[in-house]
């Protein structure tokens, strides 16, 4: 059955990217599981979100819930009709200190598991470090080619379909810099497809979002944590949109992502956020005001504050 013959909504699930190379898809929208932790509400909540259209949620083993997302993801496919295909899982792996690629594939085969499916549609290195390591730590750029390495390792080209591990279909960065990604390029048989970045006003990356497209990759913004942002109150530019479009701050900088061409990980929890966030995408910005919020930029980091 389609979304419509399901009763299910169609506004955010038909916005969708497809990778030229392979033809693989992904919805612009998704949100992110990591304060799902109660079993009920999170059975509740993920029904309503794919009711509402989302077809793609992130997880992480880290996050201690991934059977409550399983569960509540595959009642949801059961109790509307739908197939596993129609939901596309992100999850994000670490790199770690020591035996990186054994690391990385036990991570993978542990979501997979503790999902109860067969493959990931994304995987994504979380950070160009291992935990505790900063980028003047010389181990991490061998540690970052071993964890990619991996990742090809379990990767399913679309040519070779059936003669392969097929336990990945996409993979991509967070949180990457130029050089780490050039390092990348330097010896990979199969270039990311994705690239995750911190992305708000006031920390508008241009050059290396630019970057990432000229190279083919999916943009998201990752986690937007500066949206809540007090200093985001306190700009007269972003309040004065918000207030001419009668939307809460939370609210434009969700339909600036969308209207800058990005792919959002939203990390909401409830109803209300997620219909508020849905919302957002159907109001209509100009290219106007659209470049008015790209010219904010002060290269500030809300991310990575404590």
């Amino acid at each position: 059955m389609t979304d419509k013959e399901n009763g299910l909504s169609t506004t955010i699930a038909g916005n969708i990217f497809t990778f030229q190379e392979t033809s693989y898809t992904l919805p612009y929208f998704g949100i992110e599981t990591g304060n799902l932790i109660e079993p009920l509400e999170t059975k509740e909540f993920i029904e309503v979100a794919i009711r509402k259209g989302c077809r793609c949620f992130e997880v992480s083993l880290f996050n201690g819930n991934l059977e409550i997302i399983s569960q509540a993801i595959n009642d949801a496919i059961d109790r509307l009709n739908l197939k596993r295909t129609d939901i596309k899982l992100i999850a994000t792996v670490e790199i770690q200190t020591d035996d990186v690629a054994a690391a990385v594939r036990r991570q993978i085969e542990e979501t997979i598991d503790s999902l109860h499916t067969t493959f990931l549609d994304v995987v994504i290195l979380r950070s160009p470090y291992a935990p505790g390591t900063t980028d003047s730590d010389t181990k991490n750029k061998r540690r970052r080619r071993l964890a990619y390495q991996e990742l090809e390792a379990l990767f399913c080209p679309f040519f070779l379909f059936f003669a392969v591990e097929r336990k990945i279909r996409m993979f991509g960065l967070c949180n990457f810099e130029f050089h780490h990604i050039f390092e990348i390029k330097s010896f990979a048989k199969y270039p990311p497809s994705i690239l995750q970045l911190e992305i708000h006003p006031h920390y508008y990356r241009e050059d290396l979002i630019q970057f990432a497209l000229e190279e083919k990759m999916f943009v998201q913004a990752k986690n937007l944590l500066g949206e809540f942002h007090p200093n985001f109150n306190n700009d007269n530019t972003i309040a004065s949109v918000a207030e001419s479009k009668q939307l809460t701050i939370p609210q434009l900088l969700t339909t600036w992502i969308i209207h800058c061409g990005f792919g959002l990980m939203l990390s909401v929890t409830n109803v209300e956020q997620l219909s508020d966030a849905i919302k957002a995408c159907s109001v209509q910005l100009s290219d106007i005001e659209v470049n008015k919020l790209c010219k904010l930029n002060k290269d500030v980091s809300y991310c990575s504050e404590d």
